[in-house]
């Protein structure tokens, strides 16, 4: 019975469960966009479906892990954690529902590759200022059992949002996973 009382007390902290339920959304709608991302960069090209290809959709994968997360640090503590999530989010949604519309504009689908590049980037500012937060929003004595709760729930919550974003895309196309993303990151 230990278990759910001390999930009871983590939630029972409003900023907390404002801070994981802000997570949740986001990677859940990045679900949605990877699952529409999938099919426009991986499957409808079907004559471009060479190792160089695979490799530099890996490599544009992991960018943002590599070239941007370790500058996040400086920024995350350079300016408002509060704005830098809601910022994030935001710029998230207008990109993720404009894509459609500018996104064929640039040659070669090289619009969706910037997007996506954008798209994970801001998602890793806004997981690394979420990390920066959540010492504050819980403090010392439930800090590992939320990390383990925002971890595990940020996972469950992505592969939904794959899930039904490639529902979605096979029932509407890509540009309605798109929209449902946008809608989840505001």
């Amino acid at each position: 019975m230990a278990a759910p009382a001390s999930l009871r007390a983590l939630l029972a902290r409003r900023a907390y469960t404002r801070l994981i339920g802000a997570q949740f959304f986001g990677q859940a709608a990045d679900g949605f966009a990877q699952a529409a991302f999938a099919v426009v960069l991986v499957l409808e090209p079907l004559g471009a479906r060479t190792p160089q290809r695979v490799f530099f959709l890996f490599t544009l994968t992991l960018l943002p892990y590599s070239l941007v997360s370790p500058f996040m640090g400086v920024i995350v503590d350079r300016y408002d954690r509060r704005a830098l999530m809601v910022g994030a989010n935001a710029l998230r949604a207008v990109l993720v529902a404009a894509l459609p519309l500018w996104g064929g504009w640039l040659p070669q689908q090289s619009g969706t590759y910037a997007a996506a590049l954008i798209l994970l980037g801001l998602g890793r500012l806004f997981l690394t200022t979420k990390g920066a937060v959540l010492p504050y929003t819980l403090g010392e004595h439930h800090l590992i059992k939320g990390n383990s709760l925002s971890a595990g729930g940020g996972m469950i919550s992505a592969l939904a949002g794959g899930i039904a974003g490639v529902a979605l895309v096979g029932a509407a196309g890509p540009p309605a996973a798109y929209l449902a993303a946008a809608a989840a990151y505001l």
